[in-house]
C-alpha cells in the first residue's frame, strides 16, 4: 500500500491495516491470525459491498455504466486493498495452520515410537469422566427406537404409493 492511500481510512483501519504486515504477521499465532482475518474480511466486504451500490446508484442517476465508474474508484481502491490485506493474512493463516499440524504429527509419530499412548492421559480422562453427567448413560438408551413393526409399515405405505403412481401411467 502506497503511503497515500493510507490518508484514505479512518484511524481504526489504519490500525488494522498496519496489523497485516507481513513483520507484524510474523510474530502472531494462529488464534490472533484467524481473529485478524475476521476483522480483516469484514473490512473488504463493506468496501466491496459499498462500491457494488455506490455503482449501482450512480448507473441509474448517469443512465451508463461508463458515467458511473469514475464516481466510486475511492472505495472500489479501499476494497482492493483490504482485499490484498485478506489474501496476505490468510496466506499466513494457512502457513502457520500447517506448521501446527506437522509439529502435532510428529509428536504423535513421537509417542506412538516411544511406545506411549498418544492419547488422552489418565488425569484428562478422570476430568471429562467427572464433567460428564451421571445420568448420560440412561438419556442414551431412552431415545426412541423404531420398531421393525413401524419400519415395516412405512416400507408398506411406499410400495402401495409407488405401485399406484405405476398403475396411473400406463
Amino acid at each position: 500500500m502506497k503511503p497515500s492511500e493510507i490518508s484514505l481510512f479512518t484511524p481504526a483501519e489504519q490500525t488494522l491495516l498496519v496489523a497485516t504486515e507481513p513483520a507484524r504477521l510474523d510474530t502472531m499465532n494462529e488464534d490472533e491470525l484467524v481473529a485478524l482475518l475476521g476483522r480483516v474480511r469484514r473490512g473488504r466486504n463493506k468496501y466491496s459491498d459499498m462500491h457494488r451500490r455506490q455503482g449501482a446508484g450512480a448507473v441509474r442517476a448517469a443512465g451508463k455504466r461508463f458515467a458511473a465508474t469514475k464516481s466510486n474508484e475511492r472505495t472500489m481502491r479501499k476494497a482492493e486493498i483490504f482485499e490484498g490485506a485478506v489474501s496476505r493474512v490468510a496466506r499466513y493463516v494457512s502457513r502457520t495452520a500447517r506448521a501446527n499440524a506437522n509439529e502435532v504429527r510428529e509428536r504423535r509419530l513421537t509417542d506412538a515410537r516411544s511406545g506411549r499412548s498418544p492419547g488422552v492421559t489418565s488425569a484428562e480422562r478422570a476430568v471429562k469422566k467427572k464433567a460428564r453427567p451421571a445420568n448420560a448413560k440412561s438419556a442414551k438408551r431412552s431415545e426412541e427406537i423404531v420398531s421393525g413393526k413401524r419400519v415395516g409399515a412405512t416400507s408398506a405405505a411406499t410400495k402401495r404409493s409407488q405401485s399406484g403412481k405405476d398403475s396411473r401411467r400406463s
